[in-house]
């Protein structure tokens, strides 16, 4: 089998390719690393999942916060993927991580990006706010680039172009690795002995480890189940060194929630922390203290990689079969069987012949882009983290992911977010809008009067690919009465898909009208209509006999159309009252009694 090297700015890397290129992109990434495959990531602590496809575009789905509103008491998902806007001065992204409810993303500008979820300052960008938008994570002073990535629970960690490592966000454990248990949203440098540096990174929940250029691992953060493997369950708030197995140097690092993994030099998997599940794969369920050695299958003599869900583990053997332990009880063993506690390597049923070249594992969830260049996924899926267009609540054999094509890009459907309308004296307004686009040739816009048969009026232009938020509009004149409306998407191969329908009441204002209440006299409510014929500001206010303001009934902009309000004057004393309508510099005045 062929060799692959990279000579990266602190050491030199030999992996093999072949069938399994790429794989380290799951575990830590260089900027300069060339991008010429898709590759799938995740974390253990995410809902989410991420691809990046050839052109170096960012896809992602799941409970991924992208464009979406952020709220303790309202999570939405993407059941399909969602291309990632690149940033000026973006070209490819380069890797992705998730942690709860947020994600940060490295481009090869050198920069990380994050969005979402910020209570803790995770996002690092100096704030605590909330943002679904991309926002740019502060650099240190003495850095100018980023090198690698991770995301525990609600933290980061970062190897910045100095080889130092940073980390930002929740602190309560000493996962910082800064000596203390404060939190921070900005990164800030991690106390690695003086002289050493990191190559590897990897963040679990609440845990960190770093490989460093000494040749030892560094564990630091919670401890409670011995995932720093040092033989206690003492928390550690700055780093220490960690006993492994005499003659082993890391090669990869991956974390779970309470678990922490390596694959060694030797070929060898190697695991400490809880074990409930037989995510160590020692054929136990025992935690351990210490690293632990993982058992092989029969016809595995090496392992590749791997990665690390909440409470199973994934990894590639040296046969290009790829193997799960640990956690199954929804779906997460990926061969069609339910089972919580796998203390042994299972199979992941893969289609025939296909070969794993890229894997991940979120929380409940795993990963693989095959040599086909397919997107496969499998296990929990109740925030849409598999990306197969609907929220089941476990799959338990590998699907493809929607929208991903056997090229080695992703092709997406277009994600219309909004589509409205509204009535004015030139007609009905339509106003529609898109988060992405992918071989958009534009919009059949449809017309019908009795929401069965529809007729195409006109074609609206499409951004063909896009990853920024689209807006359209189109102007349907000389139409009144009840009318129905709908979107044709079309794709450039011919391909189409319908919008939802909106039905809109084209009854045009006549003129700017304000009519008398009804009743009046009135006790205690009545109901005031009116009509605007231009869109802007209408103020409608009730004032007493001696101008005195009573009630503000609207105050705001408004449409084109005519309205309805109803007024309550159950607070008021009996008397006679004036209503006054003002907008677009014109103003109408009635009276009305209300009599108790």
């Amino acid at each position: 089998m062929k060799k692959f090297t990279y000579s990266g700015s602190n050491s030199i890397i030999s992996i093999k390719i072949g069938l399994f290129s790429l794989i380290f992109l799951i575990t830590f990434i260089f900027v300069n690393q060339k991008s010429n495959a898709q590759s799938v990531t995740s974390s253990a602590q995410s809902f989410a999942s991420y691809a990046i496809d050839k052109n170096g575009n960012l896809f992602t789905w799941g409970n991924d916060q992208y464009l979406q509103p952020i709220s303790s008491s309202t999570i939405l998902q993407d059941s399909t993927p969602v291309m990632v806007a690149m940033p000026t001065g973006v070209t490819k992204w380069i890797t992705a991580a998730g942690g709860q409810n947020y994600s940060i993303a490295l481009g090869n500008d050198g920069n990380i990006y994050s969005w979402g979820l910020n209570n803790y300052g995770q996002l690092g960008n100096g704030t605590n706010d909330n943002d679904s938008n991309l926002v740019l994570v502060n650099k240190p002073t003495g850095v100018t680039s980023w090198k690698a990535i991770s995301a525990g629970a609600f933290f980061n960690l970062a190897i910045g172009n100095d080889g130092n490592v940073y980390a930002w966000g929740y602190n309560n454990f000493g996962q910082l690795g800064n000596g203390t248990t404060t939190n921070a949203n900005t990164p800030g440098l991690v106390n690695l002995p003086s002289g050493v540096t990191a190559t590897k990174i990897s963040a679990a929940a609440n845990s960190s480890m770093a490989a460093g250029s000494d040749g030892n691992l560094y564990v630091w953060g919670r401890n409670v189940n011995g995932q720093l493997g040092l033989g206690n369950t003492t928390d550690q708030h700055s780093p220490v060194t960690t006993t492994l197995p005499t003659g082993v140097t890391v090669q990869y690092l991956a974390s779970g929630a309470f678990t922490n993994s390596i694959l060694g030099s030797d070929g060898n998997i190697y695991g400490a922390g809880s074990n409930a599940n037989g995510q160590i794969g020692d054929g136990t369920t025992t935690q351990r203290t210490t690293f632990k050695l993982a058992n092989k299958p029969n016809n595995v003599t090496s392992w590749d990689t791997l990665v690390c869900g909440a409470s199973f583990t994934l990894a590639v053997g040296n046969n290009d079969t790829l193997y799960a332990w640990g956690f199954g009880g929804t779906g997460e063993m990926g061969n069609g069987i339910i089972n919580k506690n796998n203390t042994s390597a299972i199979a992941v049923n893969l289609p025939a012949g296909i070969n794993p070249i890229s894997i991940a594992a979120g929380h409940n969830h795993g990963l693989a882009m095959g040599n086909d260049f397919k997107v496969y996924a499998w296990g929990k899926n109740t925030e849409g983290e598999l990306g197969l267009n609907d929220t089941s609540s476990a799959v338990t054999l590998p699907d493809t992911v929607t929208g991903v094509s056997g090229t080695g890009y992703l092709l997406l459907p277009v994600e219309l977010t909004s589509f409205t309308a509204s009535v004015s004296s030139n007609g009905v307004l339509l106003n529609w809008k898109t988060a992405t686009e992918n071989n958009n040739s534009g919009f059949e816009v449809q017309r019908s009067v009795d929401s069965k048969t529809y007729t195409t009026i006109d074609f609206v232009k499409g951004n063909g690919s896009s990853a920024r938020i689209n807006e359209y509009s189109y102007l349907d004149k000389n139409v009144s009465g009840n009318v129905y409306y709908r979107l044709n998407q079309v794709d450039y191969n011919g391909t189409s898909k319908y919008s939802q329908t909106i039905e809109v009441n084209a009854v045009q204002p006549i003129a700017y009208s304000l009519d008398q209440n009804y009743p009046n006299p009135f006790n205690p409510a009545t109901v005031i209509k009116y009509s605007v014929p231009k869109s802007g500001f209408v103020s409608l206010k009730v004032y007493n006999i001696l101008g005195q303001e009573a009630a503000t009934l609207q105050a705001g902009f408004q449409k084109a159309g005519s309205y309805k309000v109803k007024f309550d004057a159950s607070k008021l004393s009996s008397g006679v009252y004036l209503y006054r309508i003002e907008s677009s510099g014109s103003t109408l005045t009635k009276k009305m009694i209300l009599m108790k």
